[in-house]
């Protein structure tokens, strides 16, 4: 592990030695365990190694939160998310032979962060010689015995707490927002330091608890913590938690107790279903570094976490005399018990594995004050009595999945019910005996409930409802009219195939999803959806045809029709749907063609059509489109691609911008990049290749895949194998076209390439290992779809590439590239490559690039 970037992030005082001695211990373990007392660092230097040198191994992958992951997860299914990162192919779903032969051949760096038990890293890591040489495995933990366990006591590094002056530093950076103390605070901040020993997270949180308070609450604040002991790191950062609002503290108390790790945006919507403000109290938790948001998910620190555990704990000797339950063994007492009191507000637990649970009728009786129920309980793991009670006036949030009777509780009359979760249940119908008024609720979630037959008239009983998901209640045969639900934004029918009807549907609908099921069109209503965004038919094998009032969705972005057999034709209509981006229409096998109108919309960014078995050709299509993917259209002929010819502005018009506005346009041109997968289109007219090439000609970034077996003729190098070597007769190539013609092993991924320049000079420049595009642009073409399998046939891969060569740099005399593919199975049998000049010119004061297209021995400008 070699010294990378020097820059560190000014805010992590003291990172920088901290990372070198872990590289360090790197460079001669294959493992290496960071160990410390908590808030110490250990997973900050964890990342900062991780970040610094991920990019020298053929896969990585940081795994957070071992410890939190391991209580909701098994380790399998973590495993299984793993890997498909490490091999970058997220279709690997079990560690079978093959998949640990590709794991043997690759150099891999994984981070465990946080582990408490050395089974779980076993579980997790497997055995070291899984991974290739050169591989490296970093483990941060708290527990010494986990690492000592498997590592010499060599292998592992133990953080130290901050010095003084690196205390003092981190201190007054959240205190003060600088790099000391001012004059008048310094003996008040030596004291701050003491107390928190050198724990980087203690004086953060203290240091963001005092910023901008005067010398008397200085003072007031460290009297509370005078005579005490910082034997635990929780006595100081409770601080922060006293000086919050009550509405925060309890904000603060759900999100430790439940809610660490989860999704940003769910933790907000169920604080502000339990009638809490989240808006504003979780931007002052994060102000006072009691919680951050990372990747989108709420989380906090563990000594944050275990303070307010401890709080709730200190509330009461008696477990239901306290307001948050979420230990097992404990709300196992208090049901089985029935000492459950008033005290009690939220209940979340997972008893899977644990035993079975059998509760009385009452045992929730008492429980007048409670908002919030979390159950995760499969394969009976709790079992109700039929005359269960609920006492459910206060509930705001029921999450039960698995719920065990055909019907909630006759008694069971949640008036303030704002969600209500219960999927996989064995309910028949909600209530058995009428229907109960539901006016708050908002979120209605029974997905997979198998044996559901009915479900009530929402219109009626939940006015206010926004979110309604049904996702393969298999039994449901009818929904009743949602035609006045008219905050209704979504909508879920996926896989109820026994649901033959589309019900009415309010106009607000924003999303749409009826995949799978039985519907044979869609009613004439669907042209008064005018906010809706997203539209998913997939697998609907009944739906022949869709309405010409399609064009009316205005806002449409999305439209799912793949996999519908029975549909025939696409009504020119579609052309109306100005906002869509995604069309997708593979596997549908009966589709013959495509409307002319099609090139009218005007924000497509993909077109799939992967498997449309009997599409012949394909007409003019959209200048906006990045991806098309044509894969196994095995009747496909022809293909018009001028799309990929984007229209240019007059010379006049270019003269006539700013210099700002030219280099605003110059950007958006390099992030202009098409990818054509033609794979397996065997009938697939050759002029297509040509097509794409003379794009090329004219500075268009597009790639192309498609069966074949020979470059384009106005290759000017060829060579057969993987490498080509050649004199430069333009001396300033900015740009190349680069073609190979190659025999897959199967699933196709993007080979890499090796290039060198020999200047006039007789330097040597470099360029090892790149794409021949950025790593992003293959994202987004892995990120959509699956990689194509291609058949045994050869095939082209047809790119650009640009150099970005400054016009003032050296000249170019000699150039050498390979071809590297990324199975060794799979064969090169031919290159080709073009080289495009950097042409200059100044005018009215300014200097412009020009590529310069040969042709007919004939200069022509062209941008």
């Amino acid at each position: 592990m070699s010294k990378g970037d020097d820059s560190y992030d000014l805010n992590l005082i003291g990172i920088k030695l901290r990372v070198e001695e872990v590289e360090q211990l790197l460079n001669e373990k294959q493992i290496v365990g960071i160990w410390g007392m908590g808030g110490i660092g250990k997973t900050t230097i964890a990342q900062e190694v991780f970040h610094r040198n991920k990019n020298k191994f053929d896969g990585h992958c940081f795994v957070e939160n071992v410890r939190e992951t391991m209580t909701k997860q098994s380790s399998n299914s973590v495993r299984v998310k793993i890997i498909p990162q490490l091999l970058r192919d997220k279709h690997v779903d079990s560690l079978n032979d093959s998949t640990r032969r590709r794991l043997k051949s690759k150099k891999v760096l994984i981070v465990f962060d946080d582990v408490e038990d050395r089974n779980h890293l076993k579980d997790l890591a497997g055995e070291c010689d899984l991974y290739g040489e050169g591989s490296r495995i970093i483990i941060t933990s708290r527990d010494s015995h986990v690492l000592n366990s498997d590592f010499s006591e060599k292998g592992v590094y133990e953080v130290e707490k901050l010095i003084d002056s690196q205390s003092m530093e981190l201190f007054s950076l959240h205190a003060f927002n600088q790099n000391l103390p001012k004059e008048k605070y310094l003996e008040l901040s030596k004291k701050v330091t003491i107390y928190a020993r050198g724990n980087p997270l203690a004086l953060k949180v203290l240091g963001s608890h005092l910023f901008r308070r005067t010398i008397k609450e200085w003072e007031s604040e460290l009297e509370k913590l005078e005579g005490k002991s910082l034997k635990k790191i929780q006595d100081v950062l409770k601080t922060s938690y006293d000086g919050l609002e009550k509405s925060e503290q309890e904000i603060f108390l759900d999100i430790a107790c439940f809610f660490k790790g989860e999704d940003k945006d769910e933790v907000e919507r169920k604080l502000k279903a339990c009638g809490f403000y989240p808006e504003s109290g979780i931007p002052r938790l994060i102000e006072k570094s009691l919680i951050t948001i990372s990747n989108g998910a709420v989380d906090m620190h563990d000594l944050l976490e275990q303070m307010g555990k401890d709080i709730v704990n200190e509330e009461c000797k008696q477990l239901g005399r306290r307001s948050r339950l979420w230990n097992y063994e404990d709300i196992n007492h208090v049901l089985i018990t029935e000492t459950g009191t008033e005290n009690v507000e939220a209940i979340s637990f997972r008893p899977s594995g644990r035993g079975i649970l059998k509760l009385s009728a009452t045992a929730f009786a008492k429980m007048c004050n409670l908002r919030f129920i979390e159950v995760y309980a499969k394969s009976n793991r709790v079992l109700l009595p039929k005359n269960f009670e609920f006492c459910a006036q206060a509930l705001r949030c029921l999450y039960w999945d698995y719920y065990p009777l055909e019907s909630l509780p006759l008694n069971f009359w949640p008036k303030n019910l704002v969600e209500l979760r219960m999927r996989e249940s064995k309910l028949i119908q909600l209530w058995n005996g009428g229907d109960k008024p539901l006016g708050n609720l908002k979120i209605m979630d029974l997905n997979y409930s198998d044996d559901l037959i009915r479900i009530p008239n929402l219109s009626s009983i939940a006015p206010n409802l926004e979110f309604l998901y049904l996702e393969e209640c298999s039994s449901l045969v009818e929904i009743p009219s949602l035609q006045n639900l008219t905050k209704l934004t979504e909508l879920d029918l996926t896989y109820c195939d026994e649901v033959k009807d589309c019900p009415e549907i309010p106009c607000n609908i924003r999303i749409l999803k009826l995949d799978g099921t039985g519907i044979e069109q869609l009613p004439s209503s669907i042209k008064h959806l005018s906010q809706l965004v997203i539209l998913s038919l997939g697998e609907c094998t009944a739906l022949e045809s869709l309405p010409s009032s399609i064009g009316n969705l205005k806002r449409l972005e999305e439209l799912h029709l793949s996999e519908c057999p029975s549909l025939v034709t696409i009504p020119s209509s579609i052309g109306e749907l100005k906002c869509l981006e995604y069309l997708f229409l593979e596997n549908c096998s009966n589709l013959e063609s495509l409307p002319e109108s099609i090139k009218q919309l005007s924000k497509l960014k993909e077109l799939n059509l992967e498997d449309c078995k009997r599409l012949k050709s394909l007409p003019g299509l959209p200048s906006c489109l990045k991806l098309l993917n044509a894969t196994d259209c095995r009747s496909l002929e022809s293909a018009s691609i001028s799309f990929n010819f984007l229209e240019h502005e007059d010379e006049n018009e270019e003269a006539d911008r700013s210099e700002h506005e030219n280099e605003e346009a110059h950007k958006s041109e390099s992030k202009d990049c098409k990818f054509l997968d033609f794979s397996n289109c065997v009938k697939l007219n050759k002029k297509v290749m040509e097509d794409v090439f003379e794009a090329h000609l004219l500075g268009q970034k597009v790639t192309l895949l498609m069966a074949g077996g020979e470059v384009p003729e106005r290759m000017r190098y060829k060579n057969k194998g993987t490498s080509l070597s050649f004199k430069l007769d333009l001396r300033h190539v900015i740009a190349f076209s680069f073609c190979v013609v190659l025999r897959p092993r199967g699933g196709f991924y993007f080979p890499r390439f090796e290039v060198d320049f020999i200047c006039e000079s007789g330097n040597r420049r470099e360029r090892n290992a790149f794409n021949l595009f950025s790593n992003k642009d293959v994202a987004n073409w892995n990120g959509y779809y699956a990689a194509p399998y291609l058949s045994d046939s050869s095939h082209v891969l047809l790119s650009f590439n640009g150099l970005r060569t400054r016009f003032d740099e050296e000249c170019l005399v000699k150039a050498s590239f390979c071809c590297m593919p990324y199975w060794q199975e799979e064969k090169i049998m031919e290159s080709g490559l073009y080289h495009l000049p950097l042409y200059c010119h100044l005018r009215e004061g300014r200097l412009y690039r020009r590529i310069i297209k040969l042709k007919s021995g004939e200069k022509q400008q062209v941008k």
